[in-house]
């Protein structure tokens, strides 16, 4: 099962294995793995990860004598970036009853939709807010 996150997560990490006699995770990336208990993991990502946006997770169950075969699984994670917004300048000035625009003053990475919205007055100037 493959799963995408926001590349600020964690990735929380529950295996199942039956008739083994010991596990172990392995990561085709750099991040780390902690456990939270005897049973459940927290992968966190490395900065190789990130910057590759996936990582492949692999958790093996080790055979008990006399077996020698050992089994696992593997997922894929995906990381998605957090949406990121400038506005240069970052303070305007516009005069009541004026038009300003932005064109070419916004600059936005990983997102779907920008929506303006925020207006408020104060002392005769209109600061516009950012979400």
């Amino acid at each position: 099962m493959n799963t995408t996150v926001c590349s600020t997560d964690q990735v929380l990490l529950i295996p199942e294995a039956f008739n083994n006699c010991g596990s172990y995770w392995e990561t085709s990336g750099d991040g780390t793995f902690l456990t939270t208990d005897s049973l459940n993991y927290v992968y966190i990502p490395g900065e190789i990860d990130l910057l590759n946006g996936m990582v492949e997770l692999c958790y093996f169950a080790l055979p008990c004598a006399p077996c020698t075969d050992t089994a696992y699984n593997c997922l894929t994670v995906t990381f998605i970036n957090l949406p990121s917004v400038n506005i240069i300048p970052d303070q305007s000035v516009v005069c009541y009853n004026e038009n300003f625009s932005f064109e070419g003053l916004v600059d936005a990475e990983n997102y779907n939709e920008i929506i303006w919205g925020g207006l408020q007055m104060a002392e005769d100037i209109l600061y516009l807010t950012m979400f």
